[in-house]
């Protein structure tokens, strides 16, 4: 049985060697934390029945029409490219904007081949997306895409405009009233790293030592519920950080971040094992602490060091569950090595691995 647990164990560090470089470079929806805040200055002239956002720290705009006319979105060089109204969501294919917003990426530069039927002087080829009332898409106007400008680069330690005007036009009705959306972009320097990571330190102290007490049941299993719970904050802010729907946001981010919520009923189930001085406790403690020190705290690490964060709670809350996550995740593996050594787990478990 204990041999099967360490398989258990080692199988799991594993996966998470394959899944950090993703969980390293992106959170909860692809969002990385950066120090460009891109916002909306101006609607120009406001409909009532069309409100306009920025999602994922500007890299999208959202176009919500409950009006009874068509809205039409214009891409780069003015064509229609996509129309939400009562008839739902279309696309042109026909827009060169559809394919380079497809194709480039975050690269607003990028060189993207564009098929023979993109032509942005021909009539529309509209295709229905889906019945909704809502049209989002990624636009390369309102986020900063490109490396830093010399003034950054000169000065980043101050907050400094960097686009002070940008704009996305868009045509309602059959007479093709003129809506522009406008708005700037602005570099925010970021916080200070290093308290973040001191903290994260003593975390992983406080879980090594919470292990290595001669009351390891009781501190060990704390430490365990204050991790879980840090990374359920976490997952909270991340998953809402988009706005829409609460429950459409969770279950989409639940299923984007299967992992750590299954280390959070492994985790629910180990503090009642460890409280019991069962072996099984400490093992899954230390696949829990592996599993969300990796996915949550290596894969927001640049929470910590960015001004903008793709949460929904305050910066720094994100930034203290980030530390949580990456220090006490890390120390109760350290902690649950060293309860099991304490209890003479490991030197039971030594013949049948040698065997093995």
């Amino acid at each position: 049985m204990r041999s099967v647990r360490l398989r258990v164990v080692g199988v799991a560090v594993l996966i998470l060697l394959a899944w950090a470089e993703p969980a390293a470079a992106h959170s909860i929806g692809g969002v990385e934390a950066t120090n460009y805040r891109s916002e909306i200055t101006a609607i120009s002239p406001s409909v009532p029945g069309i409100t306009v956002r920025l999602r994922d720290l500007g890299r999208r705009v959202e176009v919500r029409n409950t009006t009874g006319d068509d809205v039409i979105v214009l891409g780069y060089q003015d064509e229609p490219y996509l129309r939400v109204g009562p008839g739902g969501v279309f696309e042109n294919r026909r827009a060169p904007s559809l394919y380079q917003d497809r194709l480039s990426g975050d690269d607003p530069e990028a060189i993207v081949p564009l098929p023979p039927e993109a032509d942005p002087t021909a009539p529309p080829d509209w295709h229905r997306r889906n019945r909704g009332d809502t049209v989002s898409w990624p636009d390369h106007r309102v986020v900063w895409g490109e490396p830093d400008p010399p003034a950054v680069r000169a000065d980043p330690g101050r907050a400094q405009t960097v686009v002070p005007r940008w704009a996305v036009p868009l045509e309602k009705g059959r007479a093709g009233e003129s809506i522009v959306v406008t708005g700037r972009i602005t570099w925010i320097p970021g916080p200070a790293a290093v308290p973040w990571f001191v903290a994260a330190l003593v975390l992983f102290g406080v879980g090594f030592a919470a292990g290595a007490a001669k009351r390891w049941p009781v501190l060990l299993s704390s430490a365990l519920a204050v991790l879980v719970a840090a990374d359920m904050v976490r997952f909270y802010g991340n998953a809402t950080s988009a706005g829409g729907s609460l429950l459409g946001g969770l279950a989409e981010a639940a299923f984007a971040g299967f992992l750590e919520v299954a280390a959070w009923g492994a985790g629910i189930w180990a503090i009642g094992a460890i409280q019991q001085q069962r072996a099984t406790g400490p093992y899954l403690a230390m696949a829990v602490g592996i599993v969300l020190g990796f996915v949550s705290g290596v894969g927001d690490l640049l929470n910590l060091a960015y001004s903008q964060v793709p949460t929904s709670l305050p910066a720094p809350a994100a930034r203290a569950a980030v530390s949580v996550c990456l220090g006490l995740g890390f120390g109760i593996v350290a902690g649950g090595f060293m309860a099991l050594r304490g209890t003479g787990a490991l030197a039971q478990v030594q013949p049948v691995a040698a065997r093995s």
